[in-house]
């Protein structure tokens, strides 16, 4: 008897064994359990966003400098005494009368090439620069040096200080703070951490200040939050929060270069004041500063030899890049989905016009 070939092409293929059928399916469900571990394991991995870090030196200029008094001037506060005590004069004119202007402050300041930075002005404004006049707690004007020097080779000035016994303290005259570009010196934080700083004193004379420069740059991450701001500046949030809450505890607030707020009046007599700075340093406010993205340090070292600051040419920059991104996580995803289950992208939308085909005709059969 013959057969036709078309009728063996429909013949069904033989059955196989119901032993061969259970392993298939835990094959498959063994696939599946693996496929699902893994996810999580890769899903896990994106949420806790590893970082790298890469170091790399760029030419540099110099960072800037704050020249603060180490106490407000004593003949001013002697002089006005009984009047502030009395509430005549405002604590705000007492700490303005105390403060040292800066040509007073200023015997000289040059760079190496001769380019002087002494001001031309009341603006601060020079050539290359200026000096910013601030008050900070707990109530002193002090000047950043703020410059805009070639970063080509190494930066040196040459500044001379003028000293005052009447602002003077038990360790010096004046304490030159060094910070970062674009944010403010943290001069007095309740005890807490200051920025890197050198003190001034009768034996200061011909000190040359080496300043060796690093930058971090950090990625903002939920596990550890940073700002990308660039005008955000976390020791200026870190002292308009305790300012707040120490204006509001005395209920008077004094200006030095925090917001007091429309509802704490300003603090007019000297016991006021004089509360405020206790309160001041007692409070521990809960405050959301988080870290800044960039980052600036920098490393002081001194030694007799002459009058100046002088920068390193190259900055070090230490900074993170994520390392496992969505990207990364979306392409580990299909990886696995096609090593364990043998699916692709193009064979899933196969899948769906298969199935989007198989319903239109299900209702046409209807």
């Amino acid at each position: 008897m013959t057969v036709a070939p078309s009728e063996c092409w429909a013949t069904d293929p033989p059955a196989a064994p119901r032993t061969w059928r259970l392993v298939a399916l835990l094959l498959r469900l063994l696939c599946a359990i693996l496929l699902v571990c893994m996810f999580g394991i890769k899903v896990r991995d994106f949420l806790q966003e590893p970082v790298a870090t890469s170091i790399r030196e760029e030419p540099s200029s110099l960072p800037f400098f704050t020249v603060c008094p180490v106490n407000l001037n004593w003949s001013v506060l002697t002089e006005n005494f009984n009047d502030w005590r009395d509430g005549n004069v405002t604590t705000d004119a007492v700490l303005s009368a105390s403060a040292l202007e800066l040509s007073s402050m200023l015997d000289g300041c040059t760079t190496r090439d001769g380019r002087s930075c002494r001001p031309s002005g009341a603006s601060g404004e020079f050539s290359w620069g200026r000096w910013r006049r601030s008050r900070y707690p707990p109530g002193v004007t002090c000047y950043t040096l703020e410059t805009r020097l070639d970063p080509a080779g190494n930066s040196e000035i040459r500044v001379s200080l003028r000293l005052h016994g009447d602002t003077s303290g038990s360790d010096g005259f004046y304490r030159v703070f060094v910070h970062g570009p674009g944010t403010r010196a943290k001069t007095y934080y309740g005890g807490g951490m200051v920025s890197t700083y050198f003190m001034v004193s009768e034996a200061s004379d011909n000190v040359e200040l080496v300043l060796a420069l690093s930058e971090t740059v950090l990625v903002d991450r939920r596990q550890s939050p940073c700002r990308i701001d660039p005008g955000y500046d976390q020791n200026q949030c870190l002292q308009d929060c305790r300012s707040r809450a120490a204006f509001l505890a005395a209920n008077c607030s004094v200006q030095w270069g925090s917001p007091p707020g429309d509802d704490v009046p300003s603090c007019r007599r000297q016991s006021e004041y004089y509360r405020l700075l206790e309160l001041w340093e007692s409070v521990d406010p809960e405050c959301s500063c988080p870290r800044n993205c960039v980052v600036h340090e920098t490393t002081l070292s001194s030694h007799q030899a002459m009058v100046g600051a002088i920068g390193e040419t190259l900055l070090r920059v230490l900074e993170e890049r994520r390392t496992y991104q969505l990207v990364d996580l979306l392409t580990d995803l299909g990886g696995t989905t096609g090593l364990l289950l043998g699916y692709s992208l193009s064979s899933l939308v196969d899948v769906g016009d298969w199935l989007v085909h198989a319903l239109a005709a299900g209702r046409r059969r209807r």
